[in-house]
């Protein structure tokens, strides 16, 4: 059909479809949308095999307590395979499975203590990890999206580091490529698999028994018992019918006292160390401490216990031994600022666990504050050179052994400098 005008004739078609530029604009646009939707895509596909992933390591998990329950013992490293639904992640690579090899061997609920640790780490040298995890029982990991095992499970401790941390492949048996860290761990500890199977004996301990005090040239006798785990039997010859444990220390007994095997089984020599296959160990119902003291002084002593699954348990301990010649000896003491500043900071340490920091007046009572308790023994009071309450820049410290010394009077106060102090 056509349209006469007064300037000519002009067709009109019906149905008149796109011009090439106009579909080159169009295929631009669905192919700018195909790019930003796959960008939007790809992480959200990303964040659910990650989960994928970590639901599949779970199950591992649950399935690995469930065969401990049965067996009370962990699977091995071969037989982990069949103990789980599924033993790859969802990007198809094999999990990794660690276990402390004495619960594959033996039954866990005879075990208070496993040789496998994992640290948390934050930064890749791993210097002053965010978290140290001791006793672990078994982990699982997946490798992550980048199919490259980053975590080392050939070495103790296993290092797990924050996600995205970058430059980190501590695995060194396959190629080393330093990535941004997305290994998927999970661990167990042995007190938690214990719950979890059911586990009712209880922990091997030392019992914490407060050590009498001695003087010199007098008799003194003390003793050291055991509870818990799974003692041996009473077959060592010694003068009881009690259960035996195992005793190591690694500390020398005060001038003129010795370890001795309770009762009848022999002088135990202190040891460097009392590993679970190192060190002198000697077996019998408990220990003992005793002799005439020659030395005066605060004296710690570190015992060791072991029992016959192999765990071993430890405790730290305090003596004094007082001076019947003139030096004595206080179970604690009260000490009093002598600096000569308006306030200076103090606080008391005990093990390296540091107490609250307070600041404290010229002349004021350090241990009255409310804050600071009296100096005890196996503790040292820290003197600072700020005074605000936050205990920054060490100035010096004093001991409990000092303060010994320093209390001239006996009347268990002195001033910080060490010089005597009359208690009010």
């Amino acid at each position: 059909m056509s349209f006469i005008t007064a300037k000519g004739t002009h067709m009109l078609n019906k149905g008149k479809g796109f011009t090439i530029v106009e579909m080159s604009i169009i295929l631009v646009i669905f192919g700018l949308l195909f790019v930003i939707s796959m960008h939007m895509v790809a992480p959200i596909v990303e964040r659910i095999k990650q989960e994928k992933s970590k639901k599949i390591i779970d199950s591992s998990v649950i399935s690995v307590i469930g065969f401990a329950q049965v067996n009370g013992r962990l699977p091995s490293t071969a037989e982990f395979p069949s103990v789980v639904t599924e033993a790859v992640d969802i990007w198809g690579k094999d999990l990794v499975y660690l276990s402390d090899s004495g619960l594959a061997a033996g039954n866990i609920c005879d075990r208070d203590s496993t040789a496998l640790t994992v640290q948390v780490c934050g930064g890749s040298s791993c210097t002053a990890p965010l978290d140290t995890i001791p006793n672990v029982a078994f982990l699982i990991l997946s490798s992550g999206s980048n199919l490259n095992i980053q975590t080392n499970t050939t070495v103790n401790p296993v290092k797990a580091y924050q996600k995205g941390l970058a430059g980190i492949d501590d695995f060194t048996p396959v190629i080393n490529r330093l990535q941004e860290y997305d290994d998927i761990v999970k661990w167990m500890t042995l007190s938690e698999l214990r719950t979890a199977a059911g586990c009712e004996e209880a922990p091997l301990n030392i019992l914490d028994v407060p050590l009498p005090s001695g003087l010199l040239s007098s008799p003194y006798d003390a003793n050291f018992y055991a509870t818990g785990g799974v003692p041996f039997a009473d077959i060592n010859g010694d003068t009881d019918s009690a259960e035996d444990y195992e005793w190591c220390v690694t500390s020398s007994a005060p001038g003129g006292l010795s370890y001795v095997c309770n009762p009848g089984d022999g002088a135990l020599a202190s040891s460097l160390t009392c590993g679970e296959a190192s060190g002198t160990w000697q077996q019998c119902s408990s220990l003992e401490l005793s002799g005439t003291p020659v030395t005066s002084g605060a004296f710690r002593i570190f015992v060791y216990v072991k029992d016959s699954s192999g765990n071993i348990g430890s405790r730290i301990f305090a003596v004094t031994i007082g001076s019947i010649s003139g030096l004595n000896i206080c179970p604690e003491y009260r000490v009093w600022n002598g600096k000569p500043a308006v306030k200076t900071d103090y606080r008391i340490t005990a093990l390296g666990v540091s107490g609250v920091c307070d600041a404290i007046f010229l002349n004021d009572e350090v241990t009255g504050s409310g804050s600071i308790g009296t100096l005890t023994p196996n503790e040292e009071m820290e003197m600072h050179t700020t005074s605000n309450g936050s205990c920054g820049g060490l100035e010096s410290a004093l001991t409990y052994n000092q303060a010994i010394v320093a209390d001239t009077n006996g009347d268990c106060c002195i001033w910080f400098d060490q010089a005597d102090r009359t208690c009010p």
